[in-house]
């Protein structure tokens, strides 16, 4: 189930900068197999005698996402725009991944749920330039320094396993946006002399 949400945290929010309709289905058709696997894997937790309440309230909330899904994308598309309904989305399941890290009481295991939370912020890092088209190369310097900030400011406020999983998100993600755009942003501003040999005094 944690796994589950991890990777729905990561694919739902790529939605909404895939680059080609061809991309944009493939993502979609990842995010609805990994959604297929949560439910037979939450409702395997349920002794016998708790099965059939439990499938009531999965089919229930089946039934009401399939209105109320509907009605919060339509409200968040008009507002801001369509991508933003996966942004939205996805910041919910990072949430659940929080909430459902702090139920996890193994040895060891709270070391490695916040090492593995880290991964999810490095797969921003390929749609860095995705980014860049969309929004410009100032915006995305300035959103991956405020994910930073973010990252290490919030890691002071609390040593609770999600704080620590939400922290290690955000400061690996704002760091794998950062590098590759100033590294492109140093080259434009070198202009003719990017890539050029360092040169001795004198010559």
């Amino acid at each position: 189930m944690f796994w589950v949400l991890v990777a729905l945290s990561v694919i739902t929010p790529l939605l909404g900068i895939a680059s080609s309709f061809p991309l944009f289905i493939a993502l979609r058709t990842i995010q609805g197999i990994a959604a297929a696997t949560f439910a037979p894997a939450a409702l395997s937790m349920y002794p016998a005698e708790n099965r059939v309440t439990a499938i009531g309230f999965v089919s229930t909330g089946f039934l009401l996402a399939g209105i109320a899904g509907q009605v919060l994308s339509d409200i968040v598309s008009q507002n801001f725009s369509w991508p933003f309904v996966f942004y939205f989305l996805g910041g919910i399941y990072l949430l659940s991944v929080g909430l459902l890290g702090g139920s996890i009481q193994k040895g060891g295991t709270q070391h490695l749920l916040v090492r593995a939370a880290g991964i999810v912020g490095m797969l921003l890092s390929p749609f860095a330039g995705s980014l860049v088209v969309r929004f410009g190369i100032m915006n995305v310097l300035k959103a991956g320094l405020l994910l930073v900030v973010l990252g290490l400011g919030i890691l002071g406020i609390s040593s609770a396993l999600p704080i620590l999983v939400l922290t290690s998100v955000l400061f690996v993600a704002g760091i794998s946006i950062t590098v590759p755009v100033l590294i492109s942003l140093i080259g434009t501003l070198a202009g003719q002399f990017r890539g050029a040999p360092s040169r001795s005094r004198g010559t």
